[in-house]
């Protein structure tokens, strides 16, 4: 009777051995795995929503009119008060926009979209496009606030990270050639409501050559997207702050939020305070 119990809690134990293993290696359902992944034009575009998620900040972009007589951050620790105010220094420099997640996440992309097997070329080069517009923006959006700042690659190594500081001119060199080459091979309508197409492509590349005074490019990317015949000025301007004006023809490309799921209350927060801002 020994023997026999002895065999059974052995038993017991093998399967209670392989349940655990099969648990401590179960694929994780919330997040892609460096080695179980970039196989698929699949895995690719699940990749693709990393890199658009926080692409922008929609907050940033409402606070930025506390920068003008628009409107007034009422709360100084968010950063845009000393902005408004003049009030910039060292030791309160205002929100800051010095943030490479974001580029990480495009370079990764770029590294790895070669080893994913896709339905067809022309599927990969409307993801690839996407995502240098999306790299080329947020090296925009730095360069232009701070001049030259690094431009990275995939490291290794947290010596090998540390790189100097590249100079504006490189910066715009790259915004440029990215969106250049996205530009060429994006599609002209977006696959969804928030993804970046043609359209958007040229307007990134308009705004970053308006806002370095390169303006004959400017014009001529404006006249690019003129052309596509895709958007309008909506004949209802406040049909842009509603609901109902989410697919507007004057929207080129807007940063997506969703109520109850991703939620931005920072423009109830612009309101004069006769009106309870």
């Amino acid at each position: 009777m020994k023997t026999v119990r002895t065999y059974i809690l052995a038993g017991v134990a093998a399967l209670a051995l392989t349940s655990c293993n099969d648990y401590l290696t179960t694929v994780p359902k919330d997040a892609m795995s460096p080695a179980t992944t970039w196989k698929t034009g699949d895995d690719a575009e699940k990749f693709l929503v990393g890199c658009y998620d926080g692409w922008e900040d929609g907050g940033a972009l409402l606070y930025w009119d506390a920068g003008s007589d628009f409107a007034y951050n009422n709360f100084p620790w968010e950063g845009f008060t000393n902005i408004g105010n003049g009030s910039l220094s060292p030791s309160s420099p205002g929100w800051s926009f010095y943030d490479y997640t974001i580029i990480g996440r495009c370079n990764t992309f770029l590294e790895n979209v070669d080893k994913c097997v896709f339905s067809s070329d022309a599927v990969k080069k409307d993801l690839v496009a996407q995502v240098k517009a999306i790299r080329a923006y947020n090296y925009f959006r730095m360069g232009f606030l701070y001049g030259g700042v690094p431009i990275v690659k995939p490291f290794t190594s947290a010596q090998e990270a540390r790189v100097p500081r590249n100079t504006e001119q490189e910066v715009k060199d790259l915004v440029f050639k990215d969106l250049d080459e996205a530009i060429a091979d994006i599609n002209t309508s977006p696959a969804a409501r928030g993804r970046i197409a043609k359209g958007a492509a040229l307007a990134m590349k308009m705004r970053a050559a308006l806002y370095w005074g390169d303006y004959q490019k400017a014009k001529d990317a404006a006249q690019a997207i003129i052309d596509l015949g895709k958007y309008e000025l909506d004949p209802d301007y406040t049909n842009l702050f509603k609901l109902a004006g989410v697919d507007s023809k004057e929207i080129i490309l807007a940063v997506q939020y969703k109520s109850g799921t991703r939620p931005l209350g920072t423009i109830g927060q612009l309101y004069n305070n006769a009106d309870g801002g």
